[in-house]
């Protein structure tokens, strides 16, 4: 957290705005989502988003001097580049979600979650922000112990048909709330390809030839090790993305040898 101090009219007097993704509230969160995705000009959705993280009313938040607030903007630039993966919404209207860093989340999810997010960024119909959704945010495990959660996920398996049914339930949600949501897979998503740069260098994470991609690496993955391409679909995100790095770093071990044994 960042502490701003300033000295007003003689008195000393201070405000705290968060310094990183990370240190956003639950509320915070939803807030400033709907602040990012406003048409409101840039520099007044950046006083807005200041009057926000310090917690100030518009009333208290005018008194700060303006020479003090312009300063403050400066203390902003972390929301520039979304690096939130902290999950800061793990449950909503009897839906949970995901864990923090995509902990829980398995292959199949993970491909229609991806389609979902390419089809709305492309479009903005809110259709596909819904189904991104639907397809995160499930309902619990019946009669599961939640504090132990013994299975590391409260959430039932993945089923597609059952998130197309949710979805309806999911579109009544705050359009801010789903904002939210989405600024939390985008942090995410961007996080899995700096982790797994090498399983990304095949496209620009984009496209029929990314989908086509995913297709394929659940294909490659299915056999011996980890089973049918049922049961690699179950296979969870982290895991599959890092057999498919080991597997190409075989893959050009192989290659220098072979090329050396040519010469």
């Amino acid at each position: 957290m960042i502490r701003i101090q300033y000295n007003h009219k003689g008195k000393e007097k201070a405000f705290v705005i968060p310094g990183a993704w990370e240190e956003l509230s639950k509320k915070g969160l939803i807030k400033l989502a709907a602040l990012l995705h406003s048409q409101a000009p840039a520099l007044h959705t950046q006083a807005r988003i200041l009057q926000l993280l310090s917690g100030k009313s518009a009333m208290a938040f005018v008194r700060i001097p303006a020479e003090i607030r312009f300063k403050a903007l400066e203390h902003l630039s972390w929301i520039e580049s979304n690096t939130l993966t902290r999950q800061l919404l793990p449950a909503y209207k009897g839906f949970y979600g995901p864990a923090s860093d995509f902990d829980n989340i398995v292959l199949a999810e993970f491909h229609h979650a991806e389609l979902a997010y390419y089809n709305y960024t492309k479009t903005s119909n809110i259709e596909d922000l819904n189904e991104l959704i639907a397809t995160l945010y499930r309902l619990p495990k019946a009669n599961y112990n939640k504090r132990l959660n013994k299975d590391g996920d409260i959430r039932r398996a993945f089923n597609y048909a059952e998130a197309a049914y949710n979805k309806k339930k999911i579109a009544k949600w705050s359009l801010a709330v789903k904002l939210a949501v989405l600024l939390w897979y985008d942090g995410c998503r961007q996080h899995i390809v700096k982790l797994y740069p090498a399983a990304f260098n095949s496209s620009d994470a984009s496209g029929a030839a990314y989908f086509q991609g995913l297709y394929k690496m659940i294909r490659s993955l299915s056999g011996d090790k980890y089973g049918t391409f049922n049961q690699v679909e179950l296979l969870p995100l982290h895991t599959a993305f890092m057999e498919i790095v080991c597997s190409l770093e075989e893959a050009e071990e192989l290659k220098s040898k072979m090329q050396s044994n040519i010469q």
